[in-house]
Parts: C-alpha cells; structure tokens; sequence
C-alpha cells in the first residue's frame, strides 16, 4: 500500500466552490427555465420536444413527484419533480 501524493488527496475544505457556476445560474440560462414554459404554450412543440402529449408529462409529474420531491437546503435550491422529467425526456 503507497502513500498518496498530497496532489492526489483532496479535502471538502479545498474546494474552490461549493456549486459550479455553471450549475448556480441554470435559473438564468438553462434550457428548462428557458424554454419549458415557451413549449407549454404550444402543445406541437412540446409533443415533438418530449414525444408526448402534454398531459401525458403533466400525468407521469403527478405519479412521479411524491417519489421525486425535495427540500430547499442553505446551500442550494431544490430541483422540482417537474424539471427532473423533463431534464431525463431530454
């Protein structure tokens, strides 16, 4: 058994962020905030996007979110039933 370089070991208190930023603006830019309500006003569109019909996903969210959802922590925002479809449809 070698000992590990202290390259290879990293501490949680040598993180450089706890979230990336990438992830912390997903409320901004990120696809399903950006387009999920502008294809919910179209039923074409959003059948085409997710191949089904709007209240098909509006059924699967409703059988699925008891089982899906989460808390708000202090240290990041919950990710709701309804985006953890869509985000796995895509």
């Amino acid at each position: 058994m070698s000992a590990s370089s202290p390259e290879e070991t990293t501490s949680k208190a040598e993180r450089e962020f706890w979230e990336h930023p990438i992830v912390a603006a997903r409320t901004l830019e990120g696809a399903y905030y950006t387009l999920y309500e502008r294809l919910r006003e179209d039923e074409r569109k959003l059948c085409n996007y997710f191949r089904m019909s709007t209240s098909t996903f509006d059924y699967i969210v409703d059988r699925l979110a008891p089982h899906l959802e989460r808390q708000n922590t202090t240290i990041r925002e919950r990710i709701c039933p309804r985006q953890m479809l869509a985000v796995t449809l895509r």
